[in-house]
């Protein structure tokens, strides 16, 4: 091989080295944004499941209800505690349970009202008292508890006797509902056109 034509070779090999060179250059760019697609798409992926938990857990710990349903009336059945209270004011609890198989959410004041012992409604009202009521989740078989309270007629006022209601039934709608339980009612007339004062609803069955 002549001399010229050896200085051409090295050229050619010199040429092909460069050019190699070039093309692993380019690959390894490209496998170095890899890793930065890799990253863009974890810091994606994980920011809206980090925020779904601390909703979801933020939720549970602000109200302890988390998505649980509420308690329908038909989930609940009432009863109502001793008679207490003197100088013309009554008082009792109402104690409503979960007798439904799984856990519910109740929140607020019931709705209180009286009836005869058909059903029909009687004339009554009733006024929130106390607040701002808990959010309470009722497992099943347990319990909330209501105080209410209301006037009875005074012995030595009969036109206060004779304008006082004679329930035969309690009727009680837990919040957020429309239809009512109907508790048997022995406590004697009730004054002041049915009005009770009622507190809202809170954890257990409330005092003995």
């Amino acid at each position: 091989m002549t001399t010229e034509n050896k200085s051409r070779a090295a050229v050619l090999v010199l040429t092909g080295l460069a050019l190699g060179a070039a093309l692993t250059g380019c690959k390894v760019g490209d496998t170095g944004t890899d890793p930065g697609g890799t990253r863009t798409n974890a810091g994606t992926g994980t920011a809206p499941a980090a925020g779904g938990t601390a909703e979801g857990a933020g939720g549970n710990a602000g109200s302890g209800t988390g998505s649980l349903a509420r308690c329908h009336t038909r989930d609940l059945a009432a009863r109502v505690g001793r008679l207490d209270g003197a100088a013309g004011s009554r008082s009792t609890k109402i104690v409503l349970t979960n007798a439904s198989g799984r856990a519910c959410r109740v929140y607020g004041w019931p709705g209180v009202g009286i009836a005869v012992a058909d059903g029909s409604a009687l004339p009554s009202s009733d006024q929130r008292v106390g607040g701002p009521p808990p959010h309470l989740v009722l497992q099943p078989n347990g319990h909330a508890y209501t105080e209410i309270d209301w006037a009875a007629p005074g012995a030595a006022d009969p036109q206060s006797r004779s304008e006082a209601a004679v329930p035969g039934l309690l009727t009680v709608i837990p919040p957020d509902e429309t239809l009512a339980l109907r508790v048997p009612w022995s406590f004697g007339p009730v004054a002041e056109q049915g009005n009770f004062r009622v507190t809202p609803l809170k954890p257990g069955s409330g005092p003995a």
